[in-house]
């Protein structure tokens, strides 16, 4: 159902983009939807199709794929060709020998227009270890900071400042929570060490990671 929910926000990312006319943007979020719901699928397929309960979800879900894919080649014809549908054609991929130069996303291209890497950020947060930072800290967990951060923000970045230290915690950013910077005080000053991993029971790899960011598919 997570997987599911991040497929549904992809695909309303598009729905947000397609108006402006950022196609490039839109054809990387639709992309990213096609992703989820095809992970959702394959591991139906791996862990319960033989099960009556699940073989009609599973139906359900091939649907889906197909239907995101399709809607996916219409934004890619109308991204090269324009409103001329009679010159349309089957998507291609390098397996055909069509290589197409994209150029990067809208928001790929503002970030390189801006020199990579902002300098002369300003926190919003402040992450200290507990009983470490006084009155200058807001949160004694990057995860806190995170969440208070808010939803849905395009213009501004949320600057998360994290100091010197050791957290002991895995921490998600979720698809919500854009522009959000992580600011430690340098390579082994600041440190996320999570624990999860493969071995333990119930977990997958997907969720695994010390720090998850789920917001990039460019």
């Amino acid at each position: 159902m997570e997987v599911l929910r991040n497929a549904e926000y992809r695909q309303q990312s598009t729905a947000d983009a397609l108006p402006r006319g950022e196609f490039k943007d839109a054809r990387a979020w639709m992309s990213a939807s096609l992703v989820y719901e095809s992970m959702c699928l394959n591991g139906l397929n791996k862990t319960g199709s033989n099960l009556r309960s699940v073989t009609g979800v599973v139906a359900y879900m091939q649907t889906v794929v197909n239907v995101t894919g399709e809607a996916l080649s219409l934004i890619r014809s109308y991204d090269i060709y324009g409103k001329d549908t009679g010159s349309w054609t089957p998507p291609q991929t390098e397996r055909d020998g069509a290589w197409e130069h994209v150029g990067g996303s809208d928001n790929v291209r503002a970030l390189e227009s801006n020199g990579g890497f902002p300098s002369g950020l300003t926190a919003n947060a402040t992450v200290c270890r507990s009983g470490s930072g006084g009155r200058s800290c807001d949160y004694t967990t990057v995860q806190d900071a995170v969440d208070a951060a808010p939803s849905n923000e395009t213009e501004r970045r949320f600057v998360i400042r994290i100091k010197e230290g050791v957290y002991n915690e895995t921490v998600r950013v979720p698809l919500e929570k854009k522009n959000v910077v992580f600011l430690g005080d340098g390579m082994g000053k600041t440190v996320i060490s999570g624990s999860l991993n493969v071995g333990q029971p119930g977990m997958t790899t997907y969720d695994s990671a010390t720090v998850g960011n789920v917001l990039s598919f460019f």
